[in-house]
């Protein structure tokens, strides 16, 4: 199975809609060759491998309700939260450095 990505998601996203987890982040990005926290191009175009385990319930929610997860933290998107702070609100490599 092939998806685009959407305006602001991330591997996470997309594995919590599609799969029904995000057990299969790992699974998702070692098919599409790049790594769990890639920032992702608004329609990129993302394999799902066959081979997956899928939770339906949560699936099934999703696409009942058209829940669109999106919650990947840009530079575009920084202003939103700036000032505050905590783990909540860091992003690496935006403003969490890692070293």
């Amino acid at each position: 199975m092939q998806i685009k990505v959407l305006n602001n998601q991330s591997l996470f996203d997309i594995s919590i809609k599609v799969t029904g987890t995000a057990n299969n982040v790992i699974g998702i990005a070692k098919a599409n060759n790049i790594a769990t926290s890639e920032q992702l191009i608004e329609g990129k175009v993302i394999t799902i491998p066959d081979d997956i385990i899928k939770d339906d319930v949560i699936r099934s929610y999703y696409a009942k309700y058209k829940i669109e997860p999106a919650t990947a933290i840009t530079a575009d998107n920084l202003d939103m939260i700036k000032g505050l702070e905590g783990i909540n609100y860091w992003a690496i490599g935006i403003n969490f450095k890692v070293s």
